[in-house]
């Protein structure tokens, strides 16, 4: 049985650090999910409601990923971290104390994950937060700038073409239906104008008679 928690004071800072390391790695996929959503907790900062597009934050609200795929995802996440730490935790406590598995490596692991998470994990959360949304807002920029003037010009060129159409096609083709409902109105009246002269005749002779 190795004795290191009280013969070799670096095997604990080993476990410590591994605990730092684990709240680094948590840190990871939470960074990971504040990319994904949408509802950033800095999107309300005065200061992005200047400097963001016309239209972001209601573009925002519908997230790409919800409900069961983001339940999924987070899954994934979640198993891939306690597997990431059990093996870490088993290495070196087999590197350190030839496998015997103690509690106080337990209880340095998670010292040392809290006391990150507590200080510089709250650090790191906040600024990749802010660099997060602040990229965001800058590739919706640069996309806004790229994409606006091609709608403008689809816009323009659509409406072009429906004029060019109005007074080319669209005006022949008006034309060719007012002749066609003009010779039809044509032809009816004089079908109608001569039912109309047979019929007087036959009223005269048979009144004659």
């Amino acid at each position: 049985m190795n004795g290191f928690f009280y013969d070799d004071p670096l095997d604990i800072l080993k476990f410590f650090l591994l605990g730092v390391l684990a709240g680094v790695y948590y840190d990871f996929f939470r960074i990971i999910r504040i990319a994904r959503r949408s509802d950033s907790p800095v999107k309300a900062n005065s200061f992005y409601l200047k400097v963001a597009p016309k239209h972001f934050f209601e573009n925002r609200k519908k997230a790409p990923l919800t409900g069961a795929a983001d339940t999924v995802l987070v899954f994934i996440e979640d198993l891939l971290f306690t597997i990431g730490c059990a093996l870490a935790f088993i290495f070196l406590t087999y590197a350190t104390n030839e496998g015997e598995i103690r509690i106080f490596g337990f209880i340095l692991v998670a010292f040392g994950f809290l006391l990150y998470r507590i200080s510089i994990g709250k650090a790191v959360i906040y600024i990749s937060g802010h660099i997060i949304f602040s990229a965001k807002i800058l590739i919706y920029w640069i996309m806004y700038i790229i994409i606006k003037p091609i709608r403008l010009f689809c816009g323009f060129a659509k409406r072009t073409v429906r004029w060019i159409f109005a007074k080319t096609v669209g005006a022949l083709a008006a034309k060719i239906s007012y002749r066609r409902q003009r010779d039809y109105t044509k032809k009816l009246c004089s079908e109608l104008l001569k039912n109309a002269e047979n019929g007087f005749t036959r009223d005269a002779e048979v009144e004659m008679r």
